[in-house]
């Protein structure tokens, strides 16, 4: 079960992949703000933030989505999603639609996460919602322009959902696959994928290992093999060429701990600078020193991917820069990221 309050250090070393070290306090969100206060990004170039109060109700999640298909974006968020409206001299106004009811546990609603897809293909977004308690899986029919209630539909009863992602699993360049963080490491890593449409429409899953590993989800193309593959805090899942029926590999290579969210990135320093990496990182970590006070971050990139690169058939990189790079700069970046992780403990 989630904790009110918990300090949170992410730390990522695939091969080949920028190592992302980002430090944060993950708190309770108790309302909905769309800005906050007057507050000036880090850098040269500063931007302004006014804060603007939508609603002071307690939600953990929030999400973006065309609800109404007006062209504007709304906010899903707890029991309410929010319409935005033609814009004030003041910014955005927005009318808050009750669409449905949610049970509150334990100083939470039970809502850690929302997810905008449309489920059914009548053209409307639906919303995929994880909860730790009575529904753990579950997506929420939009009735589109009917007068019609939301409709619940169960996903997933068998074990807690903290968070889950949408995922490309079937490489076809859609995010169209649920892939869940479930809390129970007893029950099997599973993906979900939409079957039919209309009021056929409904998820199915697929499992990947009997078991799952702790806190913490991900997916990305590890091994370069164009196929999108199953991260977890114990090491990776190589995906099979056909991920519904075929076997995953298990890869132990690391043990990330406790974390939130694991992203892969096939990146050296050059192309991080090219692809505007670094720009998404310091937004980042703005945002954590905004909300929260204080926030760090750092970078390794162009690690080893393979101990042996005579095994396989490359030619994307120089295999003597990369050997070279891992045993001249990578312990210089363990280190760095160790005092970091020091100076968190009291």
């Amino acid at each position: 079960m989630p904790s009110l309050v918990s300090r949170s250090i992410r730390i990522l070393h695939r091969a080949g992949h920028p190592v992302g070290l980002s430090v944060g306090f993950l708190a309770l969100a108790s309302c909905l703000v769309w800005m906050t206060g007057r507050v000036s990004a880090q850098g040269s170039e500063e931007i302004p933030f006014y804060k603007h109060t939508i609603d002071l109700g307690q939600s953990e999640a929030a999400e973006v989505a065309d609800v109404n298909q007006d062209g504007r974006l709304g906010i899903i968020s707890g029991e309410n999603w929010y319409e935005q409206t033609t814009p004030g001299k003041d910014g955005p106004r927005w009318i808050k639609h009750h669409f449905r009811d949610l049970p509150f546990t334990g100083g939470y609603l039970e809502d850690l996460g929302d997810l905008a897809i449309d489920v059914n293909g009548d053209g409307y977004p639906d919303v995929v919602t994880s909860s730790y308690w009575s529904t753990p899986l579950a997506w929420w029919e939009n009735p589109g322009k009917s007068n019609r209630p939301w409709v619940k539909h169960v996903i997933e009863t068998r074990s807690p959902v903290e968070f889950s992602f949408l995922v490309d699993i079937l490489n076809t360049g859609k995010e169209r696959q649920l892939l869940p963080q479930f809390g129970d490491t007893k029950f099997p890593l599973t993906w979900y994928e939409i079957v039919g449409k209309g009021a056929d429409a409904h998820w199915v899953g697929h499992v990947v290992s009997p078991r799952s590993y702790g806190h913490g989800i991900g997916a990305g193309d590890v091994n370069g093999d164009g196929r999108t593959d199953i991260i977890t805090p114990k090491g990776w899942f190589e995906a099979p060429p056909d991920p519904r029926n075929g076997e995953w590999i298990f890869h132990p290579e690391f043990d990330l701990g406790d974390t939130g969210f694991i992203y892969t990135m096939g990146a050296n320093g050059e192309r991080m600078q090219e692809t505007g990496y670094e720009k998404a990182i310091e937004l980042n970590q703005a945002f954590l020193a905004r909300a929260f006070g204080a926030s760090e971050s750092m970078v390794s990139c162009d690690t080893l991917q393979f101990s042996d690169y005579s095994a396989i058939d490359q030619d994307r990189f120089d295999v003597a820069a990369k050997a070279a790079q891992r045993e001249r700069q990578f312990p210089r970046d363990c280190a760095q990221a160790y005092a970091m992780g020091a100076g968190l403990v009291p």
